[in-house]
């Protein structure tokens, strides 16, 4: 699942310090807006190259448990380490803006939501240059995993919380009416993750 939003007007892999509000403070201008990258932390901004797959399973909740073959962890740090810039699979979608370019791209990418004690985590973030500007790309990676509830099933017996966060992600999305029940609650997530400043264009792509 591939969630792009689209901004305005070498191969570059990171590995962050702390869980990302460095990065948003660092990139601020194109990826994130104040109330996105609010943090009890101090920034720092330090963002380090990984040097392998080993980098990647480092920043995973269970490194143990979720580093495992023939699963979406291990087989997407392969997919990017591997390629020279954009996983042939993730160029090849965004084949129709025409000629693109891997600025960076950071595992395990955590994006902060109202209505949860945990963040949106993205598989990947990655910053792409096109012929009309910037894009910023989140990955939700899957191998034979399944991508999760419908929204149907992920509103049974809603929280307080999921409705403070579907209805923040639907004023992310400028959606005025609820998603058909049907869709999948991950590609929402996503593609809310990606949209981080005001009036910014979203493409969002399942694979």
């Amino acid at each position: 699942m591939i969630a792009a939003c689209k901004r305005g007007g070498g191969r570059r892999l990171l590995d962050t310090d702390a869980a990302n509000p460095p990065l948003a403070a660092a990139f601020s201008p194109y990826l994130a807006s104040a109330d996105t990258v609010a943090s009890t932390k101090p920034m720092k901004l330090i963002l380090v190259p990984t040097e392998g797959v080993r980098d990647w399973q480092r920043r995973l909740a269970d490194p143990e448990k979720h580093w495992r073959t023939g699963y979406s962890a291990r087989a997407l740090a392969h997919a990017w380490e591997d390629a020279s810039g954009l996983p042939p699979e993730v160029a090849a979608l965004l084949g129709p803006l025409g000629k693109v370019e891997l600025l960076l791209a950071i595992p395990e990418y955590d994006v902060p939501l109202p209505g949860g004690e945990r963040p949106s985590q993205n598989d990947v973030f990655a910053l792409v240059r096109t012929k009309d500007g910037l894009i910023v790309v989140m990955v939700e990676g899957k191998v034979s995993e399944s991508f999760g509830p419908t929204l149907e099933e992920w509103r049974k017996g809603a929280s307080a919380g999921k409705t403070e966060r579907l209805a923040h992600i639907k004023g992310k999305l400028g959606l005025a009416n609820n998603p058909p029940p049907g869709i999948r609650y991950q590609l929402l997530h996503r593609a809310a993750s990606a949209v981080i400043r005001p009036n910014a264009s979203t493409q969002v792509m399942p694979h």
